[in-house]
């Protein structure tokens, strides 16, 4: 069973803010808030990693995952596995990974194409005013966008002159000297393919620079760093999620975009009158 384990304890967000605070440097802060989170979360979960990886060489566990981002464990585990940690100390929740519907299953619609000239600013460029600051020289240069959606078509005329570059040990050889542009958090590979579109549209959205289509992105000089965490139909998982967004914060993403949600299931007070009044 696909399980997220979310422990008590967490970490003190204030001090943490307090403690990046005394630099100034922006790659310093980063390297001091991921060190802290990790080691934090490694102090936490001890006990309950010791069980897992006990109970993963019996083959009652599979796929440990620590995501020290908000000091929680996800895996497979077996039933006895569960309830044994169902009583730790430690543990908070324990909850079923299971995948959900993060956007609508039908396909992405094109990029707007409603600008009149190749390379002018799309309409929603213009509506939040991001082509008045280009000439200042804010136009995203040296700043990494980490999109997580569904992957990005890599071949793209604009996109792929702005694909980060990782490395990675994908073969394990014991040596990180692959190239990678993001993860799948799908298929857990380095294949950021995107085979629904929407991932895409909105990676053109954020630095679409107009190479071969009519309209360009809100930062045309950012570099695009893709975490495909949607399926080929619209679907993944919180854990999926929380891992991309620890893959970014932990490989220099400066600004994190997310375009998709988790639908809310709860009865309103004025669903509820409505259905007893029915």
């Amino acid at each position: 069973i696909d399980v997220s384990i979310m422990f008590k304890s967490q970490i003190d967000a204030a001090k943490l803010k307090a403690k990046a605070g005394r630099s100034n440097d922006k790659s310093i802060k980063r390297d001091i808030v991921v060190s802290e989170l990790k080691d934090f979360s490694s102090r936490t979960q001890s006990d309950v990693m010791s069980i897992l990886e006990a109970e993963e060489s019996s083959g009652s566990v599979a796929d440990i995952n620590a995501l020290w981002i908000v000091n929680a464990i996800s895996c497979k585990a077996s039933r006895d596995v569960i309830y044994k940690l169902a009583s730790h100390p430690d543990v908070a929740v324990i909850s079923y990974n299971r995948e959900v519907q993060l956007l609508d299953n039908s396909k992405a619609r094109e990029m707007d194409e409603a600008a009149d000239d190749r390379g002018s600013a799309a309409p929603h460029v213009i509506q939040v005013n991001a082509d008045d600051v280009w000439n200042q020289g804010y136009t995203g240069k040296n700043v990494i966008v980490a999109v997580l959606d569904s992957g990005t078509n890599t071949n793209h005329y604009d996109l792929k002159d702005h694909l980060w570059v990782g490395y990675a040990d994908t073969d394990d050889d014991g040596e990180e000297d692959d190239i990678i542009h993001g993860w799948n958090y799908i298929s857990n590979n380095s294949d950021i393919t995107d085979d629904f579109g929407h991932g895409t549209h909105c990676a053109g959205i954020v630095c679409g620079d107009g190479t071969v289509g009519i309209t360009v992105g809100v930062a045309p000089d950012a570099t695009l760093m893709t975490l495909k965490i949607v399926n080929r139909a619209g679907g993944g998982s919180v854990d999926q999620m929380l891992s991309g967004v620890q893959f970014a914060v932990e490989n220099g993403a400066d600004v994190i975009s997310m375009s998709l949600g988790f639908k809310n299931n709860q009865i309103t007070d004025a669903k509820k009158k409505e259905i007893r009044d029915a």
